[in-house]
């Protein structure tokens, strides 16, 4: 068993070189039904029956426009 100084520098020294995580929330689009046309707002596709119509947008009621 590895002594708890040598477990701990190791893990020290690994946040140390790796880089900091920058992860931003996932942007939402305006999908249309291609059966019904019915109009939803989501991050991902709902389904094969589904098409995007506009976006990206940063709010889930798919308003405020994504810069």
């Amino acid at each position: 068993m590895l002594p708890v100084k040598t477990v701990l520098t190791c893990l020290l020294a690994g946040l140390l070189i790796s880089p900091p995580a920058s992860a931003e929330p996932a942007l939402w689009h305006l999908w249309q039904s291609k059966l019904s046309g019915r109009l939803m707002c989501a991050q991902t596709s709902p389904g094969e029956g589904w098409i995007r119509l506009r976006g990206p947008f940063r709010d889930a009621g798919c308003r405020k426009a994504a810069a």
